[in-house]
Parts: C-alpha cells; sequence; structure tokens
C-alpha cells in the first residue's frame, strides 16, 4: 500500500468534507473541478498500461461539471443532452484527424474515463444541491 495515497485521503477527505458543508457556489465549484482533474489524471495513469486515452477530450470534459454547478437543476438534463453529442462528435474528430493512429478502442477508454469521473462529480453536485424536504417528499409517494 502506497502510503502518500493514504495520507492524501486521510487529510483531502475532511478538507473537501468542510469545503462542501461550509463553502460557498464558487469555492465548492473550484474545489470540485480540481479534484476531478486530478481523479481523471489518475484514471488515465491507469489506463495507460492498456491504450492511449485522448486526454486532452477528458480534461476538457471536467469543465462541463463547472457549468453545471451553475446551473438550475432543470436545466442540467439539456446541458448533459447537448455534451454528449459534443464529446462524442471531439472524441471521433480525433481518430479521423489522426488517419485511425487513435483507435476506436481509445476512444472507449476516454468515454469510459469521461462518464466515470466529470460526470460522477455533476452527480454528486446534484445531490448537493437537493434539499431535504425534496428528497422525503419523493421517497414518500
Amino acid at each position: 500500500m502506497d502510503l502518500k495515497r493514504v495520507l492524501t485521503t486521510v487529510l483531502g477527505l475532511p478538507i473537501v468534507a468542510l469545503l462542501f458543508v461550509l463553502g460557498n457556489e464558487y469555492v465548492i465549484g473550484v474545489a470540485v473541478l480540481i479534484v476531478s482533474i486530478i481523479s481523471m489524471y489518475e484514471y488515465f495513469e491507469a489506463v495507460k498500461k492498456v491504450a492511449k486515452p485522448i486526454q486532452w477530450v477528458g480534461y476538457l470534459s471536467n469543465l462541463y461539471i463547472v457549468g453545471a454547478m451553475f446551473l438550475e437543476t432543470e436545466k442540467l438534463l439539456h446541458f448533459v443532452a447537448l455534451s454528449i453529442p459534443v464529446v462524442m462528435l471531439l472524441l471521433f474528430l480525433n481518430v479521423i484527424l489522426t488517419d485511425m493512429k487513435i483507435t476506436f478502442k481509445d476512444v472507449a477508454y476516454t468515454l469510459v474515463g469521461i462518464m466515470y469521473v466529470p460526470f460522477f462529480f455533476m452527480f454528486l453536485e446534484l445531490v448537493r444541491k437537493l434539499e431535504f424536504g425534496k428528497v422525503l417528499f419523493a421517497y414518500t409517494f
């Protein structure tokens, strides 16, 4: 077990929890963006052993988190629905422009990383925005 990773978790988790509880929208937005970029980097480092992910598209997709944080919950669905075709277009344009040096396997690993990291953090933000009354009402009926 890597001591550096354990210490980062032990020290970082309480700081992130405090940011979510005490921070305002902008502080939380920056904190989540930083954590998302670090998480995407870790994902790409793990995947580099089996594929060549398209990293710039992955990192660019982290900016969707910041955009999603400042949207109302109702508009977020439209935001996500518009972002998926844009990300797919960017990924497959890379395949075409590199003359198939980037394979569909690379695109798949990149897309899984985008769904795994930035969209996960976007839904964490949705959970944070929920009010207790709405959640209680939704589970009651």
